[in-house]
């Protein structure tokens, strides 16, 4: 029979000087402080299921009540709904879980979730709120879907945006030489002053740069009057500057602003500090334009024009705020020449 080889057996002084490999201490993520706004059943069984994830850690710092609510608190009720930022900013929370809505809201959707004929048709004014949740990011918590609120688009998609501004304007500059090149021969004979006009505005992230225009003015326009908005009767407007305006010729320049990155094709239209700070104090949410680079068009562009007011304007410029893609920025580009051929 063949000689089954035996293996070597360690000595004795060999197995007592080599230890046994310790198991490797993997540093457990942090637990991810969370307030849920909402104290009904379906929000303590939300809290439940975030304090049963592991990937990641939920710890519950706390409820907020929704605003009106009466009776009495329960301990872990931090305060109501409408202070859910100090409350969470003085708690040094992660994030905050919207677990319920107004109630007359939630019984709307499930009848119209029930109605066969769909009528009568229900239409809203979007607020900041709304147009936030028009175009949801996902997430999920083991089974259980989340929405991000005014979360920035992917790195991907800001690429992808950039690469399209640089291909589109390089192509706008070439075809719109000629027509800036006739309007500003036509500019210098019929009134005094430089063909490009540039002013400060303010872009994404708050940060100003400098706006090239064709100039529409007279010189010198606000010499008497100081920082005004300009509407369709300006009688600051100069002849050749009103068909300027009429046709959009007068912001082509701002394909060079885009080959900058100060500015994108589409986005809101960027204003002068002055009026940013006059209208953040008076408007809600105004500030949420800078989440973006502005833009030479956009939704406001296309369905406004110089009489609708700010607060109107706002929500288009939030629905893409919020809601945009390259998709939408090919849609809006598409629907601009219509725009201006008659004359928004």
């Amino acid at each position: 029979m063949p000689v089954l080889h035996q293996p070597t057996k360690r000595p004795a002084s060999c197995r007592r000087t080599c230890p046994k490999r310790a198991p490797v201490d993997r540093p457990r993520p942090a637990a991810r402080r969370v307030i849920v706004v909402g104290v009904s059943e379906k929000a303590r069984s939300l809290a439940e299921t975030l304090c049963a994830s592991t990937h990641p850690p939920y710890q519950i710092v706390g409820y907020l009540e929704e605003d009106g609510a009466d009776g009495r608190r329960e301990p872990d009720v931090l305060g109501s709904a409408s202070e859910l930022l100090e409350i969470a900013e003085r708690m040094d929370v992660d994030e905050v879980i919207v677990a319920s809505v107004p109630g007359w809201m939630e019984r709307l959707a499930e009848k119209i979730s029930t109605s066969d004929n769909g009528r009568p048709k229900i239409r809203l004014v979007p607020s900041v709120y709304e147009a936030m949740v028009c175009y949801p990011k996902l997430a999920r918590v083991n089974d259980l879907p989340l929405m991000t609120l005014g979360g920035d688009r992917p790195t991907y998609a800001r690429f992808a945006k950039r690469l399209f501004d640089i291909a589109f304007s390089s192509v706008a500059l070439a075809a719109i030489a000629p027509i800036v090149a006739v309007a500003a021969v036509l500019m210098k004979l019929t009134s005094r002053g430089a063909v490009l006009y540039r002013q400060a505005r303010v872009g994404r992230g708050g940060k100003e740069f400098t706006l090239l225009k064709l100039r529409t003015m007279v010189a010198d326009a606000e010499a008497d009057t100081g920082p005004v908005l300009s509407g369709p009767t300006d009688g600051r407007v100069t002849i050749v500057g009103r068909v300027l305006r009429r046709l959009k010729i007068d912001e082509m320049p701002q394909f060079w602003n885009v080959m900058r990155g100060e500015m994108s094709v589409v986005g809101p239209r960027p204003e002068r500090r002055c009026f940013v700070e006059q209208f953040s104090q008076s408007i809600p949410g105004y500030g949420a334009r800078h989440r973006v680079k502005p833009g030479i068009t956009g939704l406001a562009q296309i369905y406004g024009g110089y009489k609708t007011d700010p607060d109107t304007k706002l929500r288009y410029d939030l629905l893409y705020v919020y809601g945009g893609s390259l998709w939408a920025d090919l849609t809006i580009l598409a629907l601009t020449l219509p725009a201006v051929i008659r004359g928004a």
